[in-house]
């Protein structure tokens, strides 16, 4: 059974409910409401009719009472449209109406009480029983008195049947206007089950798109509820879906191409060695090229796995209290070698003080951040140029630069130089043996600090590549906390079992 088609019934069924319930307790108390105006008003007509009689009392002490009351029977059984009995002092009939005139000279003995107490108390006595001739009727007896005695009694007997005669009525039009009304609520119910359910059926239309691999369809937003909330959540989904979807096969696409060439080159020289192309001296080179590219093939498989790891959170961080500008003063100090034997200059800037810039982190993985930084730098830097990497404190910030006087990077590329495998110039970055992952490995590093790393124009000319961290007392990232063996707090994630951790690395690159 179909939403629409459940909320439809539901939506009757509870209509039918209200209904009949509403119908049952309205027509009970119509019907007691009835009952009780036909009490009140038989027991007021029998108070009437025995205040007439008790100045004519001794007419029910003669011997031919009922006679002499005949006339009056009539007239007050057509006034009051009930039927008239009359009861001696004895509680005998001595006369009735025309459908209790068979009653004369017997006791009007199915609810003698009721008469005994009214002629016992003095006072008019209503109830509901079955009469002498077995009907369930409204009855009410008013006693006949003179000089202080009762004489007889007025018994005004009407049936419940006639009294609830109008219910029968009433509760057939009840039961047209309830059928009408549920007609009406099954036309209502099926119109708001549509209007419910008709996003819910376009969103299972587009999950079978989207599940299909159509990634661009997108559900439209009709309203402002929970089912337009929910479109938009599937909207954004589905977008999320297919920039995964475009990341993933730009991934592919990039992986096979930075695999291609070294593969490409090996597999040629390789060939070549097998044939004996050449000389000693051509093998000995053909050797090294070899040597090259698997080299080079190690670092891109290991930067692969360890952006895998970065990504899925997988990798452990030893926090603790760094000076950040001295892992750049050795960072500097390290790479400045390199910088000579490129005939680039390399020059650190820092605070006037000299003060150190306390963050918290790992500083192995933050000394990782600033080499791939300097690596680029170093890249794209001709001979001749320079390249300045500053720290400094910025906004409570501590903030590392490093700026290059190379060709710089274009506007429009500055938000995705970070990106796996994007480079400005791919053919210019293959030269330059690099793997096109460095930049994208420090942003992981930069955010998992709980910081930010974006890249600009430098003033020296080039590309400006910068971070910033949280101070020591503060963090913005992600920073959980463990608990070491003997009860040391450890901060950063577990360690995960390697053989796991490859697998779901793994799964994660590709």
């Amino acid at each position: 059974m179909s939403i629409r088609e459940r909320l439809v019934l539901s939506h009757f069924i509870l209509v039918l409910l209200v209904v009949f319930l509403i119908g049952v307790v309205s027509l009970g108390l119509v019907r007691n409401f009835v009952l009780k105006s036909a009490t009140e008003t038989l027991v007021e007509q029998a108070e009437q009719i025995s205040g007439v009689l008790d100045a004519r009392a001794s007419v029910f002490e003669q011997r031919a009472a009922g006679l002499a009351l005949r006339p009056l029977v009539r007239l007050v059984s057509q006034l009051t449209a009930a039927d008239l009995v009359f009861l001696g002092p004895d509680g005998r009939v001595l006369i009735g109406s025309e459908r209790l005139a068979s009653l004369v000279g017997v006791l009007f003995a199915d609810d003698q009480e009721t008469v005994r107490r009214a002629m016992g108390e003095g006072r008019t006595v209503s109830s509901t029983f079955r009469d002498p001739l077995g009907r369930l009727s409204v009855v009410a007896v008013s006693p006949v008195q003179s000089a202080g005695r009762t004489v007889g009694a007025v018994v005004l007997v009407k049936p419940v049947t006639e009294v609830t005669g109008t219910l029968t009525r009433l509760f057939l039009l009840f039961v047209l206007s309830s059928l009408a009304g549920l007609a009406l609520s099954l036309v209502v119910s099926f119109i708001i089950a549509r209007n419910l359910t008709r996003p819910l059926a376009a969103l299972e239309g587009a999950a079978a798109k989207v599940a299909a691999g159509c990634f661009d369809h997108r559900v439209p937003v009709e309203s402002d509820d929970e089912v337009g909330r929910v479109a938009r959540s599937f909207n954004r989904m589905a977008r999320r879906l297919g920039e995964f979807h475009r990341e993933r096969q730009h991934l592919y696409a990039s992986v096979s191409h930075e695999l291609r060439t070294p593969v490409t080159s090996i597999r040629g020289f390789a060939q070549a060695l097998k044939d004996n192309v050449g000389g000693p001296g051509d093998r000995e080179r053909h050797l090294d090229i070899i040597l090259e590219e698997t080299e080079r093939l190690e670092r891109l498989v290991n930067d692969l796995f360890q952006l895998a790891r970065l990504e899925a959170g997988q990798v452990t961080f030893e926090w603790r209290t760094v000076d950040l500008a001295e892992v750049v003063r050795d960072s500097v100090r390290k790479y400045r070698p390199r910088a000579q034997a490129a005939r680039v200059t390399m020059t650190f800037e820092e605070e006037e003080d000299g003060g150190p810039l306390e963050v918290r982190g790992d500083p192995d993985r933050l000394d990782q951040v600033l080499s791939n930084l300097i690596e680029n730098a170093l890249r794209f830097t001709p001979e001749g140029g320079r390249i300045v990497v500053r720290a400094f404190r910025e906004g409570g910030d501590s903030v590392v630069s490093v700026g290059d006087s190379g060709p710089g990077i274009p506007e429009k590329d500055l938000e995705r130089v970070f990106d796996r495998f994007y480079t400005v110039d791919r053919s210019r970055a293959r030269a330059k043996a690099g793997t096109g992952l460095g930049l994208a490995i420090a942003k992981q590093i930069v955010e998992a600090h709980g910081g930010r790393i974006w890249a600009g124009r430098s003033p020296e000319g080039g590309a400006l590549l910068s971070f910033a961290l949280p101070p020591a007392g503060r963090s913005d990232g992600a920073v959980t906390g463990a608990v070491r063996d003997d009860g040391r707090e450890k901060e950063g994630p577990a360690e995960e079992d390697p053989d796991k951790t490859k697998a779901e690395g793994e799964v994660g690159v590709l």
